[in-house]
């Protein structure tokens, strides 16, 4: 589970829309993979899309947009899943103090209640 990172450093735009087209002919629900989107608290399923043929997901930038799929995928051996991501980035936005530029953020501080970005270990 985690939260997307929201400024892309190279063309130096800030992301706004995330867009996933499922490209599975045949997926099973059994085999999970299905991406789950969590309230803020990181606890209750408030979405989950089934990443079969066609489905569309579209959501809007947020710092504490808390989505992934935790469990390991469960698919028969050579199939795996398939997907188009897309980006919707925006130049005329400043950056908030309170959520700077960020890699996608996979840690959580619990006192502070906020994503974070763990440094990379050498």
């Amino acid at each position: 589970m985690h939260t997307d990172f929201n400024w892309n450093e190279q063309l130096r735009l800030h992301r706004r829309l995330s867009v996933i087209i499922y490209l599975n002919e045949n997926w099973k629900k059994a085999w999970g993979g299905s991406l789950d989107f969590y309230d803020t608290d990181r606890k209750n399923i408030i979405s989950s899309v089934v990443p079969g043929a066609g489905n569309l997901v579209v959501w809007s930038y947020d710092n504490l947009a808390f989505h992934g799929y935790p469990e390991p995928m469960k698919t028969p051996a050579g199939v795996s899943r398939k997907n188009l991501r897309l980006f919707y980035y925006v130049s005329n936005a400043q950056h908030d103090d309170k959520f700077p530029p960020h890699r996608s953020l996979y840690w959580f501080d619990n006192e502070e209640g906020v994503p974070y970005d763990k440094p990379w270990e050498k």
